[in-house]
């Protein structure tokens, strides 16, 4: 009795209830891989892969219905095949990786090369006519600069023009400072200049020894004489191997070392190298002909010497000096806050001066008939580079991770002193750094023929 109940009552639900039918298509893999538009039979694809094969169709007939191809028929069916979507998506893949590499190699190329970031956001209208006169100013700088530095090192004035020269157009495409200026320095050229005497002197010592044990005894004068022809092959080698040291410390990244350099051992070894260079230059200013003294010691003979010979002091070459100083300090002091207010280009003073002695000189002929020292003819044009005997810095290649040392922590010090200051970043472990230094060493230190 409850049976009949219960299928009456279900047959009075079906029919307040009718079935529910249901329209999408059932798949299998079969009709799922024929629906998809692939070949069941090809490799299996990646799961990227098989996702977007899924929304191939609807992406042809939402373009369709949007009409993004107007140049083919409706009518025309384009289901794209497996063979071609395969090829479309190798070739997809190819230009991903392309993309990919390009990517890296672009940032790899503006972290070694910062000029082409700099470039990029340069502000020609606001920065150019700035960066021109900062430009000029630099570049006149430079020449007397180095012309003063070559004689610290001993080496003739044209060197330091040449150093002065291509530091500063190498460094514009591979240095990471923004103000610094890279050329001659007081320290490099004093420690140069040290390296050299004491070089010379050692050939002299070994060249009347071996002249004494073969019985051909000869002045000492014309030993030291004879070894200056050394100077400049030594001093080659000693900047390309300076230049090979530093490279070598950007490419093991001991850029950060520097760090450990404190401003009070910089600040005493800078004051240190000042004493040292004015020292070098009292003898200039009072017209003396003095011998160098390496070693230790080398300010207390330097000294000594200049008071024992004080009477024979070039009084034409004294005048010229103090009345050169003379003008730079009232200038300096007085005139160029003026000069700033009324103008925005700063006045060379020091190439002025150089110009107005050289009139001078040339004019009155203070070497010929006073005997002032000058610097004498300076070479035209630059001279073909040869590669330095580097076999000559066997011996003395504590010499060398010196001044290499020296001269990254000054250079490293100054860039960071202006990075703080117009807050931007500076990278000490640039490894192309080191090759600009290779370079401008070789190419500034060139053999004259």
């Amino acid at each position: 009795m409850e049976t009949l109940r219960s299928q009456s009552d279900s047959n009075s639900n079906n029919e307040h209830n009718p079935l529910i039918s249901i329209t999408r298509p059932l798949f299998n893999k079969e009709t799922f891989n024929q629906y998809a538009g692939y070949n069941s039979n090809l490799k299996s694809l990646t799961t990227w892969q098989q996702c977007l094969r899924l929304f191939v169709p609807f992406f042809q007939k939402f373009s369709q219905i949007l009409k993004v191809n107007t140049n083919e028929n409706v009518n025309t069916d384009h289901e794209k095949t497996n063979e071609e979507f395969s090829e479309q998506s190798r070739k997809q893949s190819i230009i991903d990786k392309c993309q990919y590499f390009m990517i890296r190699f672009l940032k790899w190329l503006i972290t070694y090369l910062p000029f082409i970031q700099i470039l990029m956001h340069y502000r020609v209208k606001s920065w150019l006519v700035n960066d021109t006169i900062a430009g000029f100013t630099v570049g006149i700088m430079h020449v007397p600069q180095g012309m003063a530095y070559a004689l610290v090192a001993t080496l003739p004035p044209v060197y330091g023009l040449y150093t002065s020269f291509f530091p500063s157009l190498i460094y514009f495409f591979l240095g990471t400072s923004r103000h610094i200026s890279i050329g001659t320095m007081a320290v490099v050229s004093l420690l140069t200049g040290d390296f050299l005497d004491r070089v010379i002197h050692l050939k002299a010592q070994i060249k009347s020894a071996n002249e004494a044990l073969y019985g051909n005894m000869t002045n000492n004068d014309t030993s030291i004489h004879d070894a200056e022809q050394f100077r400049i092959p030594y001093a080659l080698a000693l900047g390309f191997s300076v230049g090979i040291v530093q490279f070598l410390m950007g490419l093991f990244r001991l850029g950060s070392l520097i760090r450990y350099f404190s401003v009070p051992m910089t600040s005493g070894f800078t004051v240190g190298v000042a004493v040292h260079v004015f020292t070098t230059q009292v003898k200039n200013v009072l017209g003396l002909k003095l011998p160098r003294f390496p070693g230790l010691f080398t300010i207390p003979y330097t000294y000594y010497e200049i008071f024992r010979t004080v009477q024979h002091t070039n009084i034409p070459t004294v005048l010229m000096a103090s009345g050169c100083i003379t003008i730079l300090a009232i200038y300096k002091d007085w005139i160029s806050p003026f000069v700033r207010k009324i103008s925005f280009i700063p006045l060379p003073i020091d190439l002025i001066i150089v110009i107005i002695s050289t009139i001078v000189s040339y004019s009155v002929d203070l070497h010929g008939k006073y005997d002032v020292k000058i610097v004498g003819e300076i070479a035209k044009g630059i001279q073909y580079p040869e590669v330095p005997n580097i076999s000559l810095m066997g011996p003395h290649i504590g010499d060398t991770i010196i001044s290499a040392v020296i001269g990254i922590s000054i250079s490293v010090s100054l860039a960071r002193i202006f990075a703080t200051r117009f807050n931007y970043k500076i990278n000490t472990n640039q490894v192309t750094r080191k090759i600009l230094t290779v370079l401008l060493h070789f190419n500034s230190l060139q053999l004259s023929n």
